[in-house]
């Protein structure tokens, strides 16, 4: 006979489980699309994919939102090499339900942008700061909410060739720094990165982890580093400055990433903490 202790135990793991995973969707309720701004990455370079969650019904739907991308959660995220097989998942793995949800009004889109490195880094050494990598080949990437699947999409990783390539070494270099001599010659490194090779990709990078925000905003609009960013940004804002900074992001980047992440702000301010 089982213990009290024993029962209450499993009654508590099925009560999670249970929580965690939840009923299916209906597949008529909801749809779910994404997006890559485009089809070929140099290696280390963020692969930013947009997934939007969509209530096409008349009625209201109680959502989860996609954070974090668990693979055995309500939200997931599969790649899979040129030869067809999946990719191990090597970001968060969290099989828990954050916050209580939130209910979707007809036609209301819930968006959430990923970068494909954080989440399928095949490098395993403890230096992952930029050593973020898919090696050079073929993929194709879909996104899972509860039973929903979105369209499969296809990109490609190639090695940086000419500039990027110089680009690229100093990008290495910087992460070598890091760990050889402490963080004031990594941002050298990575100064000297953006002062040689403004136009480079891996510039987006620098600005990230040398915490220039209005940079970053500004030379890339298209980064999904600004979801956090533009929260850095406005977090010590008054609400009516909140708001004019936000509605002059989406004025003066239309069509970017950026432009996404300041109309949620706007639309869905509880969901800014996640």
């Amino acid at each position: 006979m089982m213990s009290v202790t024993s029962t209450l135990r499993m009654l508590t793991a099925l009560f999670l489980l249970s929580a965690a995973s939840g009923a299916a969707v209906d597949t008529n309720l909801l749809r779910l699309e994404i997006g890559l701004s485009k089809t070929t990455f140099l290696m280390n370079q963020p692969i930013w994919l947009d997934v939007t969650l969509t209530n096409v019904s008349s009625d209201a739907v109680r959502i989860f939102g996609f954070w974090p991308p668990c693979q055995g959660g309500r939200f997931g995220i599969e790649v899979k090499d040129e030869g067809g097989k999946v990719l191990p998942h090597s970001g968060p793995v969290y099989n828990v339900v954050r916050g209580q949800g939130w209910t979707m009004k007809p036609q209301e889109e819930y968006y959430g942008c990923f970068n494909l490195l954080e989440l399928f880094n095949t490098y395993r050494g403890l230096r992952k700061f930029f050593w973020q990598v898919l090696p050079p080949g073929s993929y194709r990437v879909r996104a899972r909410y509860e039973n929903i699947y979105s369209q499969e999409m296809p990109f490609e990783v190639v090695e940086p060739t000419g500039s990027e390539r110089d680009a690229y070494q100093l990008l290495l270099k910087a992460d070598s720094l890091l760990w050889q001599k402490g963080v004031d010659a990594m941002r050298q490194k990575l100064q000297e990165l953006i002062a040689r090779m403004p136009g480079s990709v891996y510039v987006e990078i620098a600005h990230r982890e040398l915490l220039q925000r209005g940079e970053l905003l500004e030379e890339f609009p298209n980064s999904g580093y600004n979801a956090i960013n533009l929260k850095a940004l406005t977090r010590e804002l008054a609400p009516k400055q909140k708001q004019e900074f936000l509605e002059k992001v989406i004025r003066d980047f239309p069509g970017t990433r950026s432009t996404w992440f300041a109309q949620q702000m706007l639309a869905r301010p509880e969901l800014v903490g996640e």
